[in-house]
């Protein structure tokens, strides 16, 4: 690269005032003052350019990703009847409470790290992480009319050894890979 100067105008390197300040160089320093050539005059505008000279190096399209993109989950749940039930519905979810109610869920989930978008996985269990499979599983019970006792269990391994679990979640960032996850998460949910 040239390091270009000009006093009064922006420097081409074709422009009466331009200098070279370094030339031709990849690193490089150099002073100016009053007494240099060029002179610096104090108070005064001074332009600078740098100009590229490596010719651009060309890089062809990436190709498309066609490994570790696969996602799966597959569950159920059960439950006593009379209670609203959904994908996001339930015991487990807190969206529905009677005395001694109870529902269990549970599901195997595999995603590949380029699977999905990050920000799409559930940052509850399996740290919102790619490149991890595993079980979970729920079980909840209506102790009241408007409680709900609740535990979860997930655990996790990381499927392919070669790359990382990255994800979105910030619970444990510094963490990664994740070679196993292990989570028992107890609730005692109050509806009002």
């Amino acid at each position: 690269m040239n390091l270009l100067f000009n006093q009064t105008t922006p420097p081409a390197g074709t422009n009466p005032g331009d200098y070279k300040l370094l030339a031709n160089a990849t690193v490089g320093s150099t002073n100016l003052s009053a007494v240099t050539v060029p002179p610096l005059v104090p108070g005064a505008t001074y332009y600078l350019a740098v100009q590229n000279t490596v010719s651009p190096v060309t890089i062809g399209p990436f190709p498309p990703q066609t490994s570790d993109v696969k996602a799966y989950q597959v569950g159920f749940g059960i439950g006593n009847g009379g209670l609203v039930y959904g994908p996001a519905q339930g015991l487990v979810y807190g969206t529905t409470s009677k005395r001694n109610a109870w529902e269990v869920r549970t599901y195997w989930q595999h995603i590949e790290q380029y699977a999905l978008d990050p920000n799409l996985l559930d940052s509850d269990f399996f740290e919102g992480r790619g490149n991890l499979q595993g079980i979970y599983l729920a079980v909840a019970y209506g102790l009241a009319d408007n409680v709900i006792a609740t535990a979860r269990y997930g655990y996790a391994s990381r499927i392919n050894d070669k790359i990382g679990t990255g994800g979105s979640n910030q619970d444990i960032p510094q963490v990664n890979p994740i070679q196993h996850y292990n989570l028992l998460q107890l609730d005692l949910t109050f509806r009002f």
